[in-house]
């Protein structure tokens, strides 16, 4: 996370935003998350405990996917490597359902609709070569022994 101004937290950046001109600018976050934000200054705070339990439980697998979308940017909104935290908090979720790499593109492509929107997004091909790279990242994580060990 960075430091200083309204871009602390990530759930900030998202609010709506007055007078904004920026197709991202109003977004909020779906209600996959289960939290309400608006006008709820403790919605942050379980959204970032949220976070911490996610990256417990995955391990670098979290830091990977963060990378592999952050790099595909498929919003071209990324400009900090923790942009695409709120997404890749859900994503990893729904990983646990996948049995293939095009699930996995369905996924992501479902997540960022859900996320932003079907126009930002795009069609679901163009999350092809961002899913495999993630159902990879995916694999890895549970052939590894710690994810044995720990299931």
């Amino acid at each position: 996370m960075c430091s200083g101004g309204p871009r602390n937290d990530p759930v900030v950046a998202r609010q709506p935003a007055q007078n904004a001109t920026s197709p991202t600018a109003s977004l909020i976050l779906p209600g996959s998350l289960g939290l309400s934000v608006t006008g709820n200054p403790k919605s942050a705070g379980k959204i970032l405990e949220h976070r911490t339990v996610l990256r417990a439980r995955y391990g670098s697998l979290y830091d990977e996917v963060l990378r592999i979308v952050t790099k595909h940017d498929p919003i071209e909104i990324a400009q900090l490597p923790d942009d695409y935290e709120p997404e890749v908090d859900t994503i990893l979720l729904r990983l646990e359902g996948a049995r293939s790499a095009s699930d996995a593109r369905r996924i992501l492509h479902q997540e960022f609709v859900q996320w932003f929107s079907i126009g930002l997004a795009g069609p679901e091909e163009n999350f092809e070569k961002m899913a495999r790279e993630v159902w990879d990242a995916w694999g890895r994580h549970r052939s590894s022994p710690r994810k044995r060990a720990t299931s």
